[in-house]
């Protein structure tokens, strides 16, 4: 329990082995302290004074139990705050804490620690992908002045993230090239964070459809890896390529590259990141139809990454689903898609997109023709804009189509598909290439 006043005043003065008497002086009456002693009185400024000289403490102390200012004791519990949110504990209680933290720093005019708050608060939102609120608070830690790509890369790479995931990707994309901009080449980490960001803005751009300025990107950001030696910058490089290859249809390169990024992963103890990658590799092989080899990785994948947020548990549950349904199993389809939308809830587009999407294929394994349609339809209607997924959804869709007969509806689909793959590669952001 935290001692209050009167029991600190208390346990000092047993402590020193005074009584109340002894400890009485000019206008502070023994009378008082027993009164301040049984909580019935709070000591004025001028008691404390008085009081804690004979006591042989600061007033500080005799007033709060510590000898640090108010602005130290905040500095202190923010440090700790910002340790447990990067451990990855406390969970909401660190959330918090952060909160009160900001409210705090703000109330005390304290800049320093209003910024190092919103930046933390930013990160544990943006890490439950809460894309709205982390793009109200990371907005304006970017816009503060001093605040560098260089110096703070989580922050931007968040913020972007959290642009792309809300479907606004050009505000990804200029938030991008701007980091990549303001590169200072003489700093010697310039290059791994040239790297780190050109791969950001390659998925915002391949995510936009954008896939020939995406590839110029990567190009140019292979060119420059060569003098980084650091295991997560050829990691991003490679999961980069991996995306693009399989947005371009090229589904053994974008297999060779994630398998390299697992490799890589494999030597760290990253193991979110490497079940991430798994995931990642599982995709690419659904989209091949290696049924046994998507199921195997999908399930190292849901080892490695566990109780993670919910979009990254939501699209495991929907991969798994769509391995179900296209063995026939369609009970344990409809049971994976429902509990991805579940957990999905109301997320963004991209998330509940590929939810629904597994959700028709399930339905479609189980023969209701006509609800898989309206999940289709839902599934498209959500991924409009994503062009990682729109064009396989449609290929997909164009499958069952012609195996419940509709060979015209197929055809269509698949033409849609071919058209929408490419335009892809017609460059839509002649500004990247300088940023590039």
């Amino acid at each position: 329990m935290e001692e209050s006043i009167g029991e600190r005043l208390r346990r000092l003065r047993l402590e020193r082995g005074l009584s109340q008497r002894q400890l009485a002086d000019t206008g502070v009456t023994a009378a008082y302290i027993s009164r301040i002693e049984g909580g019935e009185r709070r000591p004025s400024v001028r008691a404390l004074r008085q009081l804690a000289p004979k006591l042989g403490v600061s007033v500080t102390y005799l007033e709060t139990g510590s000898d640090l200012t108010a602005d130290e004791q905040r500095d202190i519990r923010l440090g700790d705050a910002e340790l447990r949110f990067r451990l990855g504990e406390g969970g909401p209680e660190v959330e918090t804490e952060l909160r009160e933290l900001l409210a705090e720093s703000l109330e005390a005019l304290d800049e320093a620690g209003a910024l190092r708050a919103q930046v933390a608060l930013g990160l544990a939102v943006a890490g439950r992908s809460d894309h709205a609120q982390a793009v109200q608070l990371l907005e304006a830690v970017v816009a503060h002045q001093g605040m560098s790509p260089l110096e703070q890369p989580d922050v931007y790479a968040a913020l972007g993230h959290a642009y792309s995931e809300l479907g606004r990707r050009g505000d990804a994309i200029k938030l991008f090239e701007n980091c990549l901009a303001s590169l200072d080449d003489s700093d010697p980490r310039a290059e791994a964070a040239y790297v780190r960001f050109a791969t950001f803005l390659s998925y915002a751009l391949a995510d936009a459809g954008d896939l020939g300025a995406a590839q110029s990107v990567v190009n140019e950001a292979v060119d420059r890896a060569g003098a980084v030696d650091d295991a997560y910058t050829r990691v991003r490089l490679y999961w980069s390529r991996a995306r693009l290859a399989s947005m371009a249809g090229e589904s053994t390169n974008a297999l060779s590259n994630i398998r390299s990024a697992i490799t890589l992963l494999k030597e760290t103890e990253d193991t979110l990141h490497l079940g991430l990658a798994y995931l990642l590799q599982g995709e690419f092989l659904l989209e091949e139809n290696r049924l046994d080899e998507a199921d195997a990785v999908l399930t190292l994948a849901s080892r490695l990454v566990g109780q993670a947020d919910a979009q990254h548990r939501g699209g495991l549950l929907a991969e798994r689903a769509k391995v179900a349904a296209r063995r026939g199993d369609a009970k344990t389809a409809l049971a994976l898609a429902e509990q991805a939308i579940e957990v999905v809830g109301s997320g963004t587009p991209s998330e509940e997109g590929r939810a629904h999407w597994s959700l028709a294929e399930a339905l479609a394994a189980a023969g209701d023709l006509i609800a898989a349609e309206k999940e289709f339809d839902r599934a498209e209607e959500l991924l409009a804009g994503e062009g990682r997924y729109t064009v396989q959804l449609l290929k997909v869709r164009a499958r069952v189509a012609r195996e419940s007969g509709r060979v015209d509806q197929a055809i269509e689909l698949l033409e849609r598909a071919t058209d929408l793959a490419a335009r892809r590669f017609v460059s839509t952001s002649p500004g990247v290439r300088g940023a590039a």
